[in-house]
């Protein structure tokens, strides 16, 4: 039994010990400040594992990061977390503007998944004290920002201009962009950051010949886009085309076109031959996300274009194969042929080697339009749990 005389002192000893602060399993330590994000999974029709969410930071939604950070080079103070609130996951971040309090980070791992069954939650640490994160955040381009995308994304090009010459690739492709050029076409404002508007009489991107753009089995393209009221004719969006002079037939494995079929997205997939055709006109001036998808094999494929999330158009067992090939790729034109220039904003273009399923367009959808996350009021870390002792306990 311990002594009057040692009692007291370790009573007090007990009392300092417990009243240190403690921390659950989160990221407090770091950083004093978090926000909730809440995925609704009412937009998410299955399980969807390392699938990119989009956050859209304002000055009406988690304007706090703004009172908090001092400057652009902020950005990557921060942590974002998976349900557990400890897991970091990945951010590719696009636009970080202190100023005109605009950011923006399209975040995603492995170990994130979307559950269609119940509500999901991101958390977003920020602490302007805190150090640069740089294992988790960078800008798009940067080492961190790759793994946002899996192996399955052959190409991201968010749209904001590197340079006035160039656009970058968020994949470790590095398949970069080089305009036709400079401010050809212009970089302007986009539904997710910045954007490119084509003139419609020579602007475009060309996004080079690397093997993993000429994509002949099954893929997905998708992109934002902006179609100009006064269209006239037919105009390519995204492509990968090839006009060989030394053979009848040119080599193609992909186009995504608009206005060939009335104001309207068609795919071809070899030279000649329309696959798919949306059914709705969309030459309103506003913005739309448009998915094709491929998945079969040869001289059977089953093609399906998605717009806005909604199923828009499917063929099934198709017969005309993919050409192959080596060809050049290009944004706003055919591949490399100076021919139907596209007028109109393209944002966010995306290329993946597997065919994508209908609640990963749909989710896309949702999340690119910021219509899938709810975000919550700042949260601040909390000052310690305290226990206290009487002698009656002893």
């Amino acid at each position: 039994m311990l002594k009057t005389k040692y009692l007291l002192p370790l009573i007090l000893i007990l009392c300092l010990l417990f009243a240190i602060p403690t921390y659950g399993a989160d990221l407090f330590s770091t950083y004093d400040q978090r926000i909730k994000l809440t995925i609704d999974h009412t937009k998410i029709d299955s399980d969807l594992t390392w699938f990119p969410i989009t956050l859209f930071i304002t000055d009406a939604q988690m304007e706090e990061v703004f009172a908090e950070f001092d400057a652009d080079a902020d950005f990557d103070r921060c942590a974002i977390t998976t349900s557990d609130e400890s897991t970091q996951i990945y951010g590719d971040c696009e636009r970080f503007d202190d100023s005109a309090s605009k950011g923006i980070y399209h975040v995603a791992k492995e170990a994130l998944v979307t559950d269609a069954n119940a509500a999901g939650y991101l958390y977003f640490y920020f602490d302007n004290d805190a150090g640069h994160n740089t294992s988790y955040i960078s800008m798009s381009g940067g080492v961190a920002a790759q793994k946002v995308w899996n192996d399955e994304f052959e190409g991201v090009w968010h749209k904001q201009d590197a340079t006035t010459s160039t656009i970058l690739d968020s994949t470790s492709n590095n398949n970069d962009g080089t305009k036709y050029a400079a401010n050809q076409p212009v970089e302007a404002t986009g539904q997710v950051g910045k954007a490119q508007t084509y003139d419609g009489t020579d602007d475009y991107i060309d996004l080079g010949t690397n093997a993993t753009l000429n994509q002949s089995g099954n893929m997905t393209i998708e992109c934002l886009v902006k179609a100009n009221s006064d269209y006239t004719s037919t105009q390519q969006v995204f492509s990968n085309y090839y006009d060989d002079p030394n053979e009848i037939e040119d080599k193609c494995n992909y186009i995504l076109e608009f206005g060939r079929t009335d104001k309207r997205f068609s795919i071809l997939q070899n030279s000649g031959y329309v696959g798919i055709t949306n059914s709705t006109d969309v030459d309103d001036d506003n913005w739309h996300h448009i998915v094709f998808t491929r998945n079969g094999s040869a001289g059977d494929w089953d093609l399906a274009m998605f717009l806005d999330g909604v199923a828009d158009g499917t063929v099934n067992a198709y017969a005309q194969d993919p050409e192959g090939g080596t060809n050049p790729t290009s944004l706003g034109r055919l591949g490399d042929a100076s021919l139907f220039y596209y007028k109109g904003t393209i944002d966010e273009a995306r290329l993946s080697s597997v065919a994508r399923n209908a609640a990963w367009t749909k989710g896309t959808t949702n999340t690119l339009l910021d219509t899938l996350l709810t975000y919550g009021n700042k949260e601040s870390a909390p000052s310690g749990t305290h226990i206290f002792f009487t002698l009656g306990d002893f």
